[in-house]
């Protein structure tokens, strides 16, 4: 049979409240990483939008200007066989 001292219950009621207490502080924490954590996919997730635009970018000008330097390239090659004759 459990004995009634209200000295024993005042002890579980205080470490019960300071594990309550160590918890709510640990749940904070995690609560704030998982901010971090969806800011962070936030911004990898923009960057790599933006990564993918400029890539875009890249090939089209690569459609537009390649034949242009193919063709200075094939004069080029022309007037370097002129020149060494």
């Amino acid at each position: 049979m459990r004995q009634t001292r209200p000295e024993w219950d005042k002890y579980i009621l205080e470490q019960i409240r300071d594990s309550l207490d160590a918890m709510n502080i640990v749940w904070q924490d995690i609560e704030e990483l998982f901010k971090r954590d969806n800011e962070l996919i936030k911004r990898l997730e923009k960057r790599d939008n933006d990564i993918t635009d400029v890539l875009v970018k890249v090939q089209d000008w690569m459609k537009k200007y390649q034949p242009i330097l193919d063709a200075m390239d094939e004069e080029y090659d022309v007037l370097e066989k002129v020149k060494k004759k």
